[in-house]
């Protein structure tokens, strides 16, 4: 079926046309509060102090290092915090069992290495000490002076 004739069609009553154009009006004012509240928003944002930070490189720069020196110091307390607690916790090991076994047994290992090595350092200080202060030159080698290089074929 085709559609009707606009021409043939009844006109729309006065009071229908009156309440589209109270519509079209109280949206039309709807649309200008909406537009003013936006651009009193954006004046605020433009005016935050975020944005005037970032509007100059130099306070950006100096922004940025105060932050990046504030997170390294947070990261090295952060870390010494965890450390001692890791610390202290593993110092309370005697209560586990197998752990204290190995725990004294490692100790034992450690204590054989530190009685070794100050057995090593007594036996280094009653050796006596070479004459010379070390390597003696064969006693056919030339003499030279010091700061002088000796030849290298002296035969």
């Amino acid at each position: 079926m085709s559609d009707p004739d606009p021409h043939l069609t009844k006109p729309a009553p006065v009071h229908v046309a009156v309440e589209a154009e109270a519509d079209h009006d109280a949206t039309r004012n709807d649309l200008k509060r909406e537009i003013v509240a936006l651009r009193e928003e954006v004046s605020k944002l433009n005016n935050h102090k975020f944005l005037r930070v970032y509007a100059q490189f130099w306070r950006l720069i100096g922004f940025q290092l105060l932050r990046g020196m504030a997170f390294g110091l947070g990261s090295v307390v952060g870390a010494t915090i965890l450390v001692s607690v890791v610390a202290y916790l593993l110092s309370q090991i005697d209560f586990i069992p197998i752990l204290a076994e190995w725990a004294a047994e490692l100790d034992v290992e450690f204590d054989e290495e530190k009685t070794e090595a100050e057995v090593e350092q007594q036996v280094e200080e009653q050796l006596p000490a070479p004459e010379g202060g070390g390597v003696s030159p064969p006693e056919n080698a030339p003499q030279t002076e010091p700061g002088e290089i000796p030849p290298a074929n002296a035969d």
